[in-house]
């Protein structure tokens, strides 16, 4: 796990470094990327960065011989984006999950499907442990250290 950190240090290093940056009232910003464990989530504006992505890419692959799993990526239209736009083969998805939450077009439909799904599962494990013989201190643990830990993540 280390090798791989340092793989993806390096990415990010290059992303940061290239010039991506878009004009936003006066001050530069930078297309975010978000990362946790092996999860890395490019957020592009503009059709303009797919290269700028594709050549940071292409570097890191070169230098470690690691390679982008393009059927475990998705990408996600928002706004007036047009779709036709090929980045690196990744279909486009509608409902992406991101860290675990899921990602829709609005910040309505957003919450709604994941709030629901999470919901769902909640109820399956909590009746699932209440068939369990426990201590009410038991009871209170299990609910604090996994079904709301969940939730608390979500929000």
């Amino acid at each position: 796990m280390l090798l791989f950190t340092l793989c993806l240090e390096t990415l990010l290093c290059l992303l940061d470094e290239y010039p991506t940056a878009t004009m936003t009232g006066s001050r530069n910003e930078r297309s975010p990327v978000i990362v946790y464990a092996d999860d890395v989530t490019i957020i592009l504006s503009s059709p303009e960065e797919i290269p700028i992505v594709h050549e940071a890419l292409r570097c890191c692959e070169a230098a470690s011989r690691a390679k982008v799993n393009i059927q475990k990526c998705k990408a996600m239209a928002l706004g007036s984006w047009n779709t036709s736009h090929n980045i690196l083969g990744i279909p486009y998805d509608d409902d992406p999950k991101i860290l675990g939450v899921h990602k829709a077009k609005t910040i309505l439909q957003s919450a709604t499907i994941s709030w629901t799904t999470l919901t769902g599962k909640t109820r399956v494990q909590a009746r699932e442990e209440y068939c369990r013989d426990r201590s009410l201190h038991q009871r209170i643990r299990y609910v604090h250290s996994f079904l709301l830990a969940k939730a608390w993540h979500t929000a």
